[in-house]
């Protein structure tokens, strides 16, 4: 935690609270996963995206993926891989909903974590799913049961699943088949009742894939089972398979069932030299015959379909049936990108669309700052009508408002790639072993009910609601900056090369301040913030520049302080000690000429005369002072709980009515009494009061700085608040704590 006093400024570090849920409105959850099964739910989940393809150096790798505490790990490796049609350098994973779940409009959310290592590629993103799927009846899936339950098999040395092949269709180069093959954990279906609707769900970490591979009738094709036999045989003894084309290759593939007149065509389970076969084979097909039972086939079918515009970015109008249908506007959306080689404080958001050829475009919001992307966050989107809106830990970080705004329905996609063709990002021997982890995912229908405010307003407590009525300031010349305001005005974000200006009309006086809490994960040239009565910027000096790799000579320097990348921080300006006068508007200034990246966010903005600050709090009896574990080290606060602390924590006899001491570890706060600690969640009243360090005996106040320290408030505006160290009922006492005064006044 940073605190920083100048004269007549101030400056205060910041961390921001994670939030989990929509913005205020009405919505219905209607996609959940928690994670809460090691097995990854196949009903929601599939391997890779709708086509055979991952961008970057790194191809998908089905041992990449893990589940456990609660949370989907992907992780990177250095271990080469054969996908689809490439041998990769490395190895990544791409979880998709395909085929699975897609919605049109709502908002979608994931809370999630990685590692910021050069090379890494983590993204929440949405594509297109429009029911535009080709001929559904060319989607075929096999399924293979064999019972080896009165087998007598023990150890489980080698296990082969063997297909004869009937007609095999490869298209080498431009349509190349694909099979994979799946874990199926249920074993309660049968070749007499299974069908497209009720086929059991099969584990998407396919056992082994074969792309572009050739069968000539009556060969055969074989699948190394060894380990999953060797589970099975030492569970049930009843083995489950499901064969699929999960890329839409659009290849045939035919194989003998066990209903064959040949036997030597059957499907074999081999498993140590001893070959078994089926009890049950089917084949189920999609569309019109989703309810066709066809286990008394003597043939079995993995097929799928191909159809470009399901998942186009473009706006595609096909001609069918000698009519040309309107297949709606499709488009990539990016909620949460980012590259490795960028940091651990920073990603991005974007939109692509009309394809990715020479007509693709795209705009993009960044880069957005985190507060270390190696803590949970969450990142959201809200989408309706022509509106896109962009959310990090529930604040509102970017937006798009327009007629081009996709308008079908998509899939979601949870990805790590490597690489990729981001300036720098190139991946080393360091990114083996490195993650991503997706703690949840969910999606609400429904509409949010705020708006962005027409106009920006100065409150009757001096907090300034940003409106939608910001203009260009100091000539067209400053135009280019992408501007977003939070639905209730309490916060802005700036990004790109732009000037902007607010109109607010005050008359600022010797004793007018300017509180605001600035962050920056990029600050270009010039970024700051001021009041202006014209459109110059280059007469008088009106903006007080917070960073920037420029020094511009017509702004004050005196807050020129920011550490890009360090957290939001509050700044508290006297700005009536720099220039008074009759103002008209808040402006901002994001200058960076190359557009190389730049973007600031004020949020919480206060114009006060005198230092801005609450209600004054009494704190109470202090008793004999604060007690604290003698043999305790590390460093740790001291608390001011509304709550009585002896009901509320069980605090030492004679302990303060309302102060104790406490300390965070492990993503937990505990407090300390005297005899042990105790765990506990922060009430909103908390407030940390002075920072302690029990190993070297001292103790800070926190009196002037504003913040929030993992969800207590850090700090507090003014009081009479003193704090002795090693103090107990008015005399020396090893590891205790005392307190003098009556009131303060928190923020």
């Amino acid at each position: 935690m940073k605190e920083k006093i100048l004269p007549l400024l101030f400056s205060f570090a910041l961390t921001s609270l994670v939030n989990a849920a929509p913005p205020p409105g009405s919505f219905t959850l209607t996609f959940e996963e928690d994670f809460s099964n090691p097995i990854i739910d196949g009903s929601k989940w599939k391997v890779g995206p709708a086509d055979a393809f991952i961008e970057g150096s790194g191809g998908c790798n089905v041992d990449n993926f893990n589940v456990t505490g609660g949370a989907l790990s992907i992780k990177a490796t250095t271990d080469p891989v054969d996908y689809c049609w490439t041998t990769y350098d490395y190895s990544s994973g791409e979880l998709t909903s395909f085929l699975r779940f897609k919605q049109k409009y709502g908002y979608f959310e994931t809370r999630a974590k990685w590692d910021s290592v050069s090379g890494m590629w983590p993204a929440f993103w949405l594509m297109p799913e429009r029911d535009q799927y080709g001929t559904k009846e060319w989607k075929n899936n096999i399924f293979l049961k064999f019972d080896l339950s009165s087998a007598g098999i023990g150890t489980v040395t080698d296990a082969t699943l063997r297909l004869c092949a009937k007609n095999v269709g490869n298209t080498a180069g431009s349509d190349p088949n694909n099979l994979q093959l799946f874990r199926v954990a249920s074993d309660s279906w049968d070749e007499g009742t299974i069908n497209w609707n009720n086929q059991p769900v099969w584990d998407p970490l396919y056992i082994e894939q074969k792309f572009d591979y050739d069968a000539p009738a009556g060969s055969y094709v074989d699948f190394d089972v060894t380990d999953y036999v060797t589970v099975e045989v030492g569970s049930d003894g009843v083995i489950s398979l499901a064969l699929a084309d999960e890329f839409r290759r659009a290849r045939g593939q035919w194989y003998h069932s066990k209903e064959a007149s040949n036997s030597a065509h059957w499907p074999q389970l081999i498993v140590n030299g001893v070959t078994y076969y089926p009890t049950d084979d089917a084949t189920v097909v999609w569309g019109n015959q989703a309810e066709v039972e066809f286990g008394a086939s003597n043939e079995l079918s993995a097929r799928s379909m191909y159809y470009d515009p399901t998942d186009s970015t473009g706006i595609p109008e096909p001609v069918i049936d000698g009519v040309p249908v309107d297949l709606g506007k499709g488009m990539e959306i990016d909620i949460m990108e980012a590259y490795g080689v960028l940091g651990a404080y920073q990603m991005g958001h974007a939109t692509h669309w009309d394809g990715y050829g020479a007509g693709h475009k795209v705009s993009g919001w960044g880069p957005v700052p985190v507060m270390d992307v190696g803590e949970y966050h969450t990142y959201g989107l809200y989408w309706e009508e022509g509106l896109l809106e962009f959310y990090v830990d529930g604040v509102k970080t970017g937006s798009r408002q327009d007629a081009r705004v996709i308008d079908v329905p998509a899939y979601i996609l949870l990805t790590l790639q490597v690489g990729g063709s981001f300036v720098g990002n190139n991946p080393t021997p360091a990114i083996n072993n490195q993650s991503v982890e997706f703690d949840y995912v969910r999606v609400w229908e429904g509409t949010k009910s705020g708006t962005v405010p027409l106009a920006t307003i100065r409150n009757v407590d001096g907090t300034v609601s940003f409106g939608n009525d910001h203009a260009v300031y100091g000539g067209a010349g400053n135009s280019g900056a992408v501007v977003t305001v939070e639905d209730d005005g309490v916060g802005m974000s700036i990004s790109k090369n732009g000037w902007i200006k607010f109109p607010l009309s005050y008359t600022v006086t010797s004793d007018t301040w300017l509180e605001f809490t600035f962050d920056s994960s990029a600050a270009g040239e010039i970024i700051g913030i001021g009041f202006e009565e014209d459109d110059t910027n280059s007469n008088d000096k009106r903006v007080f520049q917070l960073a920037g790799s420029q020094t511009w000579a017509n702004a004050w320097q005196d807050s020129n302080d920011y550490v890009v990348e360090s957290g939001p921080v509050t700044y508290s300006i006297n700005v009536g000690a720099f220039y008074t006068g009759a103002m008209t508007h808040l402006v901002i200034v994001s200058d960076d000429d190359s557009n190389s990246g730049i973007y600031g966010q004020f949020r919480n903005v206060k114009i006060t005369e005198g230092p801005a600050g609450g209600t004054p709090i009494a704190i109470g009896s202090l008793n004999n002072g604060i007690a604290a574990d003698d043999s305790r080290s590390g460093t740790g606060y001291l608390m001011y709980s509304a709550s009585n602390v002896i009901s509320r924590f069980g605090a030492y006899m004679g302990n303060a009515d309302h102060v104790i001491a406490v300390l965070y570890s492990s993503g937990q706060w505990y407090a300390d009494k005297n005899f042990g600690q105790v765990a506990f969640t922060p009430d909103p009243a908390d407030v940390l009061l002075a920072t302690v360090d029990f190993t070297n005996d001292t103790v800070n106040s926190l009196e002037g700085v504003s913040g929030t320290e993992h969800g207590i408030q850090y700090g507090y505006a003014t009081g009479d608040l003193g704090y002795i160290v090693d103090w107990w009922n008015g005399a020396a006492n090893d590891g205790e704590f005392g307190v003098t005064g009556t009131t303060f006044t928190p923020w």
